[in-house]
């Protein structure tokens, strides 16, 4: 049997070919109906805001009182990392924004189906050419490839902006025009989200890596948090400026707020960056060991042969140098983890709403979540400072996995959709397939040509179960139970996080680091590409229950491969008697600064699990 939700959309379908699947609203009659809602979630977002600076000064004065060794760590950052977390502030801050604002604005133009849409090519963009973007950021200068893809990141989020603004000032005489908008629109995004990542990855992976070289100490493990640090914090401050903007100023407006905002913050970090460039001598100089400089002409010989097997050969290349990585087995981990619906993205989020949770508690738990976040990040320092990255790491791990398992439990929970039985009864493949073609019909929609369309809206159908009469033993504990357990699990997602990362920027070549962590991204879009293939194939509340299983199973996955490279490098270590990322085949060309107190390898010790 249909849920109420499928089946009142189904029948205004039906009847009203202007009504979309997931667009609903109460009182279309009045446009700032919805205005509380944003309201609310701003106010919610602005209280993540405050108790997050509170938990994290908390954090800071406790960090200081554990470990006496923390106070040098985190003083005063100097001139040039200044300049770099203040560009990282605003790209992160602008990347928010957008990736915020644009499911409001792609939800009142075409419902979740739309936003779905826009996130799956999203994704599969980011697999594709992630890969591709890190060996050119390797192949390229620091400055120029960094300035490229941060022009790149904000021309084409200020392009898909305003043809947004195009589309919502179309009306349906203007199809043609709209869907040309619409569907350009969307392969600009995906272009901002590929030259991000690139940005990201150049700021995170790379500049850090040489910056903390130069200031010879043990910096790293706490440049790396701060970085974190900033993120989670822009996830926090971005919904409450989005929901301001949307609120006050429309749609329509707020696009042209975003085409302005991105052109200036382009400008101003561009400058930041120059000048962190010019003052780090060191990011000028592409350190290569001795054994890559014999390898230089047999690689420049082969390109002519590489280039016969087209982009087939390019491919394999970039993936046998990932492959090839003393800390492939821990890095492969962390990609398996984004196979997984149990994040605070679109999927968790709707199944939150389809399920009673309304908006104002969704925000608490995703401000939680970032919140827990920054703790990760700040207990990361610390443990990484007393144990180590690895040991870090694998703590961090089993924290995710506990926490995870209460979603598990959670549908097994009074409340819980979960019946896959009657939903593979009355499956037939006429209907998912008419469904699915029903998710690609994109119209452009007024909210006052659909007010007027037969006198009739459609209503927002009755919650299942009513949140204001919450009970631990009722109906909302299966769902109240999920949220719990994807909120606790970033404490250790993000330890775990922070841990790999700064083992692969330890291990990895100089030279090849952006192409590693290129296809690293592109693996961890792989994945994402897969569950939403999964979420596609499987749309039904009925069968989120087998998405989390299969999260979880995924998440295992990645901890048991995490336990492999520990075992195998412990074992490496006892046969040579040096720490695994210290031993190289050939040393350096050129004397290396030690970082964290191991210089940095030039080949891999071992092979893929």
């Amino acid at each position: 049997m249909l849920s109420n939700t499928a089946i009142n959309v189904h029948h205004a379908r039906r009847t009203n070919p202007k009504c979309k699947e997931g667009v609903y609203k109460d009182n279309t009659d009045n446009p700032s109906a919805t205005s509380p809602n944003r309201l609310q979630l701003g106010v919610n977002a602005l209280f993540g805001c405050v108790s997050t600076s509170f938990l994290a000064l908390f954090a800071a004065v406790a960090c200081r009182s554990i470990n006496p060794a923390l106070p040098k760590m985190m003083k005063t950052p100097s001139r040039p990392f200044q300049f770099l977390y203040l560009s990282y502030i605003i790209s992160c801050i602008g990347d928010r924004l957008w990736t915020f604002a644009i499911i409001f604005v792609l939800q009142h133009l075409g419902g979740m189906r739309l936003v779905g849409i826009n996130q799956l090519i999203e994704s599969i963009s980011a697999m594709v050419l992630a890969s591709y973007v890190g060996n050119w950021l390797d192949r390229k200068d620091r400055r120029n490839g960094t300035l490229t893809v941060l022009a790149v990141n904000n021309i084409s989020v200020a392009i898909s902006a305003a043809l947004l603004a195009v589309c919502l000032s179309l009306d349906d005489s203007n199809r043609l025009a709209y869907s040309s908008c619409l569907a350009l629109s969307i392969v600009f995004c995906a272009l901002s989200k590929c030259a991000s990542e690139g940005e990201k990855m150049a700021f995170t992976k790379d500049w850090i890596v040489v910056m903390a070289k130069v200031e010879g100490s043990n910096t790293l493990s706490s440049h790396n948090a701060t970085m974190t640090t900033i993120d989670q914090l822009s996830s926090v401050i971005a919904p409450l400026l989005t929901g301001y903007i949307l609120q006050y100023s429309g749609h329509r407006t707020a696009c042209f707020v975003f085409v302005i905002w991105n052109l200036l913050s382009w400008l101003i970090e561009r400058a930041f960056l120059v000048r962190v460039y010019n003052t780090v001598e060191e990011l000028g100089i592409r350190e290569k060991g001795s054994e890559a400089k014999k390898e230089l002409h047999a690689e420049s010989n082969s390109l002519k042969d590489s280039k016969n097997s087209g982009c087939f050969g390019t491919v394999c290349g970039l993936f046998r140098t990932y492959f090839h990585q003393t800390v492939f087995p821990a890095a492969f981990g962390l990609a398996l983890l984004y196979m997984t619906v149990l994040g605070f993205d679109g999927l968790a989020i709707s199944h939150g709403k389809a399920q009673g949770v309304p908006e104002n508690i969704l925000g608490v738990f995703r401000s939680a979540g970032s919140v827990l976040g920054i703790l990760g990040a700040f207990s990361y320092q610390i443990t990484e400072q007393r144990l180590g990255a690895k040991k870090t790491g694998f703590i961090g791990l089993i924290l995710q996995q506990m926490f995870l398992w209460l979603c598990v439990l959670s549908v097994f929970l009074p409340g819980s959709p979960f019946d896959p039985i009657g939903y593979f009864n009355e499956w037939t493949f006429e209907s998912w397939l008419a469904q699915f073609r029903s998710s690609l019909y994109i119209l452009p929609q007024d909210d006052n040509i659909q007010a007027s369309l037969n006198g009739t809206v459609l209503a927002v159908p009755p919650a299942r179960s009513s949140w204001a009469d919450f009970d631990i033993t009722g109906d909302m504990a299966s769902i109240f139970l999920f949220f719990c357990g994807i909120t606790f699990a970033r404490l250790g997602l993000w330890m775990a996080d922070l841990s790999i990362t700064q083992l692969m920027q330890e291990s990895i070549p100089e030279e090849e680091r952006n192409t590693v962590f290129g296809v690293q991204n592109a693996l961890s879009q792989f994945f994402s590409v897969l569950k939403d293939v999964v979420v596609i194939l499987l749309p039904d509340e009925r069968t989120f229950g087998f998405l989390i299983i299969m999260s979880v199973f995924f998440v295992g996955m990645g901890f048991l491969n995490y336990c492999y490279y520990m075992t195998k490098s412990r074992r490496l270590t006892r046969i040579s008697g040096h720490p695994l990322a210290s031993i190289a085949d050939s040393p350096p060309e050129t004397d290396r600064t030690e970082l964290v107190t191991l210089p940095l390898p030039t080949d891999a010790l071992l092979a893929g699990a």
